[in-house]
């Protein structure tokens, strides 16, 4: 009888950890670090996708917990005295994609983008599907940068090619609903673009030859057209030659420089394992 009764027992141990390993989102008022349910040690990097988290394992594999977007950057929260904090955690991922061994993960919060060691470019998140699609079929891409609208600036996603060429999306607004890859265009037929950076609504490139371009808006072309940029012409714009220069001083060639880019966000332990902080909720 006592065997049964321990074996009763061990069993509905085992189903309650079973169950608990299927809740996707916990919400706690203990604010550490908690280790993701699978407790794996094959974990290499993880960024921060503002409602989620995106990881990548040793094997090339891709890992999503909650989900890419959602941002508040810039948002001011209000908290009444009444409100008390709780903590949600993601600590279920799925796996979202296969092959990013050593591929270049560039984070912009709201989308995410990555560049594979063939050179190929993928993308996923807000405007895209929830899983990595190739965005296209060239295996020449170096780079890629993100800048999201706000305070009346402008937005742009954006790529570098080997060649030296920009490349950019013109619309995200209906890919979700027809499942078709939104269209990269060649943002400026000019070449040999080294560094590039944002502006207020404008972009900054540097070309290999050392020469800085500025972007404006070409009403007959209804498209971004880039002019020269001498310590004469910034006299009277947003931002002056020297910080210009600073800035791009400050850029590794083929890099794309964005305030809302950022790298490997999230330190995976020594012994690859992968703890998680909670998002801070008010009730």
């Amino acid at each position: 009888m006592k065997k049964i009764y321990l074996m009763a027992l061990f069993s509905i141990i085992i189903l309650g950890c079973q169950s608990t390993k299927n809740i996707d989102n916990i919400y706690t008022s203990d604010s550490r670090a908690k280790q993701e349910f699978s407790r794996s040690h094959d974990w290499v990097s993880a960024w921060n996708s503002c409602k989620g988290l995106v990881a990548l394992k040793n094997d090339g594999s891709l890992w999503q917990f909650g989900r890419t977007g959602g941002c508040d950057w810039g948002q001011i929260e209000i908290t009444l005295p009444h409100l008390t904090k709780e903590y949600l955690y993601r600590l279920k991922a799925k796996k979202i994609g296969e092959g990013f061994n050593n591929a270049k993960i560039i984070n912009g919060g709201y989308r995410m983008y990555a560049i594979k060691k063939d050179g190929t470019l993928w993308g996923w998140g807000e405007g895209f599907n929830t899983r990595p699609t190739k965005l296209s079929s060239s295996r020449d891409w170096v780079n890629f940068g993100i800048e999201w609208e706000g305070n009346g600036c402008c937005a742009y996603d954006i790529g570098l090619k080997e060649d030296g060429t920009l490349w950019g999306f013109s619309d995200f607004s209906n890919f979700s609903k027809k499942k078709q890859i939104p269209e990269l265009k060649q943002i400026s037929q000019q070449r040999n673009w080294d560094k590039i950076t944002f502006g207020c609504c404008m972009i900054f490139g540097q070309k290999k030859d050392g020469s800085l371009w500025e972007s404006y808006h070409n009403e007959k072309s209804n498209n971004i057209s880039f002019k020269k940029v001498t310590k004469k012409s910034m006299l009277d714009g947003v931002i002056s030659y020297s910080t210009l220069l600073s800035k791009i001083k400050d850029i590794s060639s083929g890099d794309i420089r964005s305030s809302h880019v950022t790298g490997v966000d999230i330190k995976v332990r020594k012994d690859g394992t992968l703890w998680l902080l909670p998002e801070v909720a008010h009730k």
